[in-house]
């Protein structure tokens, strides 16, 4: 029996034991997938992290940066970085509370709008806060 088959006896109401192990074989592929999405999606974040605290200590303290001014700071270490990667890795440390992001940034003051990303200071009371929880 294939998908639509299946589907359209179900659309008809026509729910038999063939339907019904055709349905739980449909799942179960999609469960499959799922999980590998999930991997795959772990792995990437974890990488964007790693590259988010590689960025984070390149950039100077109370300065803000899009991500076009971004690109230099990191291009020797990163040759082939966009800065769409580099959007979506700021996202990751925004979401670590590394960085923090400004949408109403923009370069040189002038210019249409865009993300503007900012080292989140660390302060003593926070490096003993991560003392004490580890």
């Amino acid at each position: 029996m294939t998908t639509k088959e299946m589907l359209t006896k179900v659309i008809n109401g026509e729910i038999s034991d063939e339907v019904k192990e055709k349905a739980k074989e449909v799942l179960a592929a999609q469960e499959k997938k799922n999980t590998k999405r999930t991997e795959a999606s772990a792995e990437n974040r974890s990488a964007n992290a790693a590259l988010a605290a590689e960025i984070v200590a390149v950039m100077a303290n109370d300065t803000e940066y899009s991500a076009a001014e971004i690109l230099p700071l990191i291009a020797a270490t990163h040759p082939n970085i966009t800065k769409n990667k580099i959007a979506s890795v700021m996202a990751v440390g925004a979401e670590d509370g590394i960085v923090t992001i400004n949408p109403e940034y923009k370069e040189g003051g002038k210019g249409r709008k865009k993300n503007g990303y900012k080292k989140v200071a660390v302060t003593e009371e926070t490096e003993t806060e991560e003392i004490e929880t580890e």
